[in-house]
């Protein structure tokens, strides 16, 4: 999940509908959120905020341009919210002599002060500095020395740039790198390490292209990835949608791997602290995902009381007549009443019982549509961590290990042939870390002039039985939602199939027919068909797609190749007088 170091949905120009866009983040890929003060007045609205939504974070300090109304007194305030839990940062703060509000000795005065408040609360910082580089370097340097932090908005040199990563620094990139002007922004990015690079809005200003102008988003901030990965080198970036993430999770909890070794259906469920994302595998292809706003960090307890409620647990608290709430004592029956219910929709989620009205209100995205019952079921994630924890309930400030409890009691997930996961902690992080080089096989068939093509996204679908060719719109259909809902409709894809042994030629044609027919409908006109397989089918089906599509779009047909969804596919120029096919199979880098 993308992770926005730096908006500012306490803006005025969210007042209309900042519940339902901060609602979205969820389903568009969006984990987490730091939203950044300008103002003293924006403090109280920040700290609701983070209160309000899980992943929603805040940062506290004035804005170059606002200096003029910090004073002795909110000064002192200032301390007191940065001892929040949810506060985590000092910022935005550094100097603007673009607009020159506020003078340049009262600027340092206080871009000092709240240096050495962050020193004393042991904070990092967010630093804003336009048209101000030598004086912010200057001052950085004797007052931000071994504090961290970020760069926001960077504009300035690669050479400064450099100094500052050095001196444990982040350098904060958004939408200004996806402008056709930014050449100097994209210098630096494919200049410094990649790890010193953090994703950020600013919104909502600075939308990237094709918003510019418009207000800007968390949401858009996959089109900051794909900027970022046309100029960095051979890396490849992407963010995780909640299905793209269910994928990943259950392959690296095993259950794909799982699902192919004992040839039943296998679902994994990956319990983290805001939702519970499904994946369901027969013979290692994605059957279907799902994703459900049900954590442990849904409720988090402080000292004998609750500190936090989410919204969806606090709808859910009421049903069952429970009433939780910020403030409460601490009750534990009470408490294991609600993850109780939490597990019981868990197990409707995967399809071990029948959905009762809880189920709809509690899915992030979607539910599994699919009609086959998983037969093995493996759990992964934060949660199932904690499924042997024993002692302190609440050692983690949160009702995890409670939520464990419940899912480990549960009378259907007893009876549902509970497997042990190969990783639980480590599972989303496992499953993205596969890397494989390969150069096609033997045949291939492909349009002229397509290459090289980068970063290309993998959506793998089953075509091991002849009846699966019936079914192969539908599929192809539900694998390219993967990353039009988290990446945008249009997007260029790989479609990786294993094939069938030696179809007949009436296979191929149908094959190719259906496949020509649900990319028009999916893809945009100059979005090329890339078709990788692992049978030895790949001169035949790409003659067949070219004859279907003849000169309206390009395609590329390649077999000899194996890969999954989730992998991303470089293809580089024809060698061996255009007989060979270089292809390297890639993993993910998340950021955050």
């Amino acid at each position: 999940m993308i992770f926005d170091t730096h908006a500012h949905y306490d803006d005025e120009q969210f007042d209309t509908d900042r519940d339902e866009l901060l609602s979205s983040m969820a389903a568009g890929g969006v984990g987490t959120i730091v939203d950044a003060a300008a103002t003293v007045e924006s403090w109280d609205k920040i700290v609701e905020l983070a209160e309000k939504y899980s992943f929603i974070y805040g940062s506290v300090g004035v804005h170059p341009d606002e200096v003029g109304a910090l004073n002795k007194e909110n000064f002192a305030r200032m301390r007191e919210v940065l001892k929040k839990e949810k506060i985590v940062a000092v910022g935005e703060i550094g100097l603007d002599y673009y607009w020159d509000k506020e003078g340049h000795d009262l600027q340092k005065h206080w871009f000092i002060r709240q240096l050495d408040l962050a020193r004393e609360m042991n904070k990092p910082v967010m630093i804003h500095s336009r048209e101000a580089a030598a004086d912010t370097m200057e001052i950085m340097k004797e007052h931000g020395k071994g504090l961290k932090g970020v760069i926001h908005c960077y504009s300035y040199s690669l050479e400064m740039a450099r100094e500052y990563v050095k001196m444990g620094y982040y350098i904060g990139v958004g939408g200004v790198v996806t402008f056709k002007n930014s050449k100097k922004l994209k210098e630096i990015v494919e200049e410094i390490p990649l790890e010193s690079i953090v994703l950020e809005t600013d919104c909502r200003y600075l939308a990237p292209t094709p918003f510019r102008g418009k207000r800007n988003s968390s949401l858009y901030l996959p089109y900051v990835v794909e900027a970022i990965a046309d100029v960095a080198g051979d890396f490849v970036m992407a963010t995780a949608g909640a299905d793209l993430e269910s994928v990943l999770a259950g392959k690296g909890a095993g259950a794909a791997e799982l699902s192919r070794k004992t040839e039943k259906i296998v679902a994994n469920l990956d319990i983290g602290g805001g939702t519970t994302n499904i994946c369901l595998f027969e013979n290692e292809n994605v059957l279907d995902t799902a994703c459900f706003d049900i954590g442990g960090r849904l409720v988090k307890v402080a000292d004998g009381k609750i500190t936090y409620v989410a919204p969806k647990i606090r709808w859910l608290s009421e049903q069952l007549g429970l009433e939780i709430a910020e403030g409460q004592n601490v009750e534990v029956k009470k408490l294991k009443v609600l993850t109780d219910a939490m597990a019981e929709i868990l197990a409707e989620a995967v399809g071990l019982k029948d959905a009762d009205v809880f189920i709809e209100k509690m899915k992030t995205n979607h539910a599994i549509t699919c009609q086959k019952k998983p037969e093995l079921i493996t759990f992964s994630g934060g949660v199932a961590s904690c499924f042997e924890e024993i002692g302190e309930l609440f050692r983690y400030g949160d009702i995890g290990v409670l939520l464990a409890q419940s899912i480990r009691e549960n009378p259907i997930f007893q009876k549902g042939n509970v497997c042990k996961a190969k990783e639980t902690m480590r599972a989303t992080v496992i499953g993205a870390g596969n890397y494989s080089m390969n150069i096609s096989g033997s045949t291939i068939e492909y349009t002229e002039d397509t290459f090289p093509l980068k970063n290309i996204p993998v959506v793998k679908i089953a075509l091991e039985q002849p009846e699966d060719i019936a079914a192969l719109d539908e599929k192809l259909h539900r694998a390219m939602q993967i990353y039009q809902e988290s990446r945008g409709e249009g997007r260029q894809v790989a479609i990786a199939m294993k094939g069938l042994k030696c179809p007949s030629f009436a296979q191929i044609q149908e094959i190719a027919e259906k496949l020509t027919e649900q990319y028009d409908r999916e893809c945009e006109p100059d979005n090329v068909l890339i078709i990788v397989l692992e049978e030895d089918i790949g001169k035949a089906l790409g003659q067949a797609l070219h004859h279907r599509i003849k000169n309206r779009r390009k395609i590329i047909c390649i077999d000899g190749i194996y890969c999954e969804s989730g992998d991303f596919v470089d293809l580089g120029e024809p060698i061996v007088s255009g007989k060979v096919i270089p292809v390297i199979v890639k993993t993910l880098i998340f950021n955050g």
